[in-house]
């Protein structure tokens, strides 16, 4: 058989990156005569976690092919002009398209016109989704996820019957050289290492997703006095002074914000018990590693289980409130009560039930 290329389309950052590996890992079904494939990917300056990172844990791409995607207007055209020019130099057989199921007709079909120029052949994924494709609020299955509905546009009619089999625990799988130098750095930091891990990311890049500062700190607290567990906080470097401030506060607590490469983090959660999230990258990067997760879940998105996590082992708490829903990067409503009706008492009896039962259905904090 002829071995032919594929240039894969994908953006975001490590949440995005993550929901997409499933339609990645179906490649090889879906195009069977496809070796290799190359990453074409569009940057931002405040992203600091390129597809890449997270596709090398699951299927390295052959080359990656970069653009500016935001910037001034002549500099982001002259990136695309590169990366189309090095399109057409490897001239891949096969275009495939991971980007997010909101994508617009328009927005297709400027895609559609780039691969084509691109001199790619046959595209698959280039489309939009109709209106009976798209989850109902009241569906909670796995077939309305963000996950689903991009592997949905690759297989069509046959996705529901292929999505399982590229949905299998663990979807990532860190390097060596990451998990040594996990172990090397929670074997000089770690205090008690005779109990068990539990790795706590309370932040995102949005602050309509936080936990607050007290509730965390409230929360640590109730673990060291009642767990026998050891917590770590996990976060960007952005978040490294607030956390520090946390942990001093509750008395507990290694801060690790802005220590580890997505590959490492990845690691950390493969060593970790369990994981306490808010929903953002990391906790989508739990999932993948099939880490058991409790996660404070702000009901921002429209439907709100959009974005819900790969795997099963999810005690997922959320809030009825008559804002879901609203898309909002910063909460706009006094008190923010989609977050702060989780109370930290919730979510350590989530965790208490987590490590005793070791797996623990999803559920619901107040939601109908």
């Amino acid at each position: 058989m002829r071995k032919e290329l594929a240039v894969v389309f994908q953006i975001g950052s490590l949440g995005d990156t993550v929901l997409s590996v499933p339609s990645l890992l179906s490649l090889r079904e879906l195009l069977p005569d496809c070796t290799d494939y190359l990453l074409l990917s569009g940057f931002q300056g405040n992203k600091k976690v390129h597809p890449g990172q997270i596709f090398d844990m699951a299927w390295p791409a052959k080359q990656k092919l970069n653009y500016k995607a935001k910037g001034k207007r002549l500099e982001c055209l002259l990136s695309a002009a590169g990366a189309l020019a090095r399109l057409r130099y490897y001239r891949p057989r096969y275009g495939v398209y991971l980007l997010p199921s909101a994508r617009l007709q328009h927005q297709v079909d400027r895609d559609i016109s780039f691969f084509h120029a691109g001199g790619v052949r046959e595209l698959h994924g280039f489309r939009t989704l109709t209106q009976q494709e798209r989850p109902l609020k009241e569906d909670l299955s796995k077939f309305t996820t963000e996950s689903f509905l991009r592997f949905k546009r690759l297989w069509n009619e046959q996705a529901e019957e292929k999505y399982d089999s590229y949905c299998r625990s663990p979807l990532l799988q860190p390097p060596a050289a990451a998990i040594t130098a996990v172990k090397t750095w929670l074997a000089q930091n770690r205090r008690k290492p005779e109990h068990a891990l539990v790795t706590v990311c309370p932040f995102s890049n949005d602050t309509a997703r936080d936990l607050e500062p007290s509730v965390v700190v409230s929360l640590l607290k109730k673990m060291e006095s009642e767990l026998r567990v050891e917590t770590l906080l996990l976060g960007g470097g952005k978040d490294h002074a607030r956390i520090e401030k946390i942990c001093l506060e509750a008395g507990t607590g290694l801060n690790a914000c802005g220590v580890f490469s997505p590959s490492e983090s990845a690691a950390l959660f493969s060593q970790s018990k369990l994981a306490v999230c808010v929903d953002s990258g990391p906790l989508h990067l739990a999932g993948a590693v099939d880490v058991p997760t409790v996660v404070a879940y702000a009901v921002v998105n429209k439907p709100f289980h959009l974005f819900f996590p790969l795997g099963q082992n999810h005690t997922l708490l959320y809030q009825k409130v008559a804002c879901a829903g609203c898309g909002k990067t910063v909460c706009p409503v006094e008190g923010h009560p989609c977050m702060s009706r989780t109370t930290a008492e919730q979510i350590f009896q989530a965790i208490r039930d987590k490590l005793s039962l070791g797996s623990v259905e999803a559920g619901s904090a107040g939601f109908d």
